[in-house]
């Protein structure tokens, strides 16, 4: 095939080995976690689960418009994790070992020990924007290996 000699690489392999640019290679981490976090979630039906609710859970009321600070977690670490991949590569590194280190222990510990807080109300109660997106939120995230957030 023309144009395509013996020593002729990827460029985006090329890209990723040069040491300005390695650190964008640990964003492969993230379809291993998320994979591994569905397997893991899906146990939930299969191992019954320790509850991990307390006495003092019945005594919080639920606010729909609490979803809004939940939602709001994951642009904020993901903003932070991009601005460091673009601005601060180690700072990017540092980030991304603290998460790959929590985040599969978490993994690791919730497939010894699957966990089901039982707080959610079935149904949401009331209607509007907030108790829709709760609901979106609950069918996207199954109440399992949920410590302490239900």
């Amino acid at each position: 095939m023309p144009g395509r000699g013996k020593g002729r690489q990827n460029p985006i392999l090329s890209w990723l080995r040069d040491p300005a640019h390695r650190h964008w290679r640990l964003l492969l981490y993230w379809p291993f976690y998320l994979a591994a976090y569905a397997a893991v979630g899906r146990l939930g039906g299969r191992i019954p689960p320790l509850c991990t609710r307390l006495p003092l859970d019945d005594g919080i009321p639920f606010v729909a418009a609490f979803i809004v600070p939940y939602l709001l977690w994951f642009p904020f670490w993901i903003g932070t994790l991009a601005y460091a991949l673009f601005a601060e590569p180690r700072l990017f590194r540092r980030m991304m070992g603290y998460f790959m280190l929590t985040f599969t222990t978490a993994v690791f510990l919730f497939w010894l020990f699957p966990t089901s807080p039982g707080l959610r109300p079935d149904p949401v109660p009331g209607g509007g924007l907030f108790a829709a997106l709760t609901r979106f939120t609950y069918w996207i995230d199954a109440d399992t290996n949920a410590c302490p957030s239900g």
